[in-house]
């Protein structure tokens, strides 16, 4: 899985990556904000579109939280597909919408997950840390280890 997703494939056979973080830093509008959360146990989880859609289903997890409990997802699952590959870096970028968001009324520029996007920093062998990009509010978290 983890060479489908640097070699820019987005149809990989199957599996899954999981980046255990145990720091990150919110960025709003480019700025630090909240402090780093040194501690702060995510789970990235990047494995092959659930959805059997081309692409990648991302999503957070806190592996510290009691599952089904408020905070046990930070993020729920997003379609995302490679859109840039570079030396050390993958570019994933969310597409379609949340087909149960529509169906309660919720507007589709509201239910669209290409408000979503990810970035994969890697040395070849290993994911060395993750930007989660909520793009409509100009957010960034990157979950890394300290």
């Amino acid at each position: 899985m983890f060479e489908s997703l640097i070699q820019g494939n987005n149809n990989p056979s199957g599996g899954s990556i999981v980046f255990h973080s145990n720091t990150h830093q919110r960025y709003e509008n480019g700025n630090p904000v909240r402090g780093e959360q040194v501690g702060c146990h995510r789970d990235v989880v990047i494995e092959k579109n659930i959805s059997n859609g081309i692409g990648y289903s991302v999503c957070v997890n806190n592996p510290d939280a009691i599952p089904g409990l408020w905070g046990a997802t930070p993020m729920g699952y997003k379609p995302m597909k490679i859109v840039s590959i570079s030396a050390g870096k993958v570019e994933l970028q969310g597409y379609g919408y949340d087909k149960n968001a529509v169906a309660m009324g919720i507007p589709m520029r509201d239910a669209t997950f290409e408000n979503y996007g990810m970035t994969v920093f890697h040395d070849g062998q290993n994911i060395i840390h993750c930007v989660l990009h909520m793009i409509e509010r100009g957010v960034d978290i990157d979950y890394y280890i300290k």
